[in-house]
């Protein structure tokens, strides 16, 4: 009986590590797959004006360095943890100034977007005129060399010989 036990642990072996190979060669397929699906992000441009703070963060700004100095054995995420709780404690009235805040930023934002997208705007219309104007003066100069099929050369025999 031992040798039967032993051929048939063999062949579930066999099996399990066939099974386990075509599972790593359908995982290799799906990632590739979705790499290949993945879409390529435009770069953000750095001159764009940074978006706006929630008055949240600025709460967590301004609070982070008492707040370290006060527990200094915090890492960052009991930090951030220990900010998000006493933000949830806080009443609407004691959040009221950093929600001012917020809302100034938001305008600043506001503001500073609508310059960025005129000045963009005004790059992407100057390089499209420019593009046009460039097409354009191609065509005049394609207008201006004498064509042999239109009939704008002059050739005689005359012209050839001297």
């Amino acid at each position: 009986m031992g040798k039967r036990e032993g051929k048939t642990s063999e062949k579930q072996n066999k099996k399990e590590k066939k099974k386990i190979n075509e599972k790593k060669e359908k995982e290799k397929i799906i990632k590739k797959e979705k790499k290949e699906k993945k879409v390529k992000k435009d770069k953000k441009d750095k001159n764009a004006p940074k978006k706006s703070l929630s008055a949240f963060f600025i709460f967590q700004k301004q609070r982070r360095e008492p707040l370290k100095r006060e527990q200094p054995r915090l890492n960052n995420k009991q930090l951030i943890s220990q900010m998000a709780n006493e933000w949830k404690e806080l009443t609407e009235k004691e959040k009221a100034p950093y929600q001012k805040l917020a809302d100034a930023d938001k305008t600043r934002y506001a503001k500073e977007k609508k310059s960025y997208d005129k000045k963009s705007s005004n790059k992407s219309q100057s390089k499209k005129s420019k593009k046009k104007s460039q097409e354009e003066e191609e065509e005049e100069e394609e207008e201006e060399i004498p064509n042999e099929e239109n009939g704008d050369l002059d050739i005689n025999e005359d012209s050839c010989l001297s």
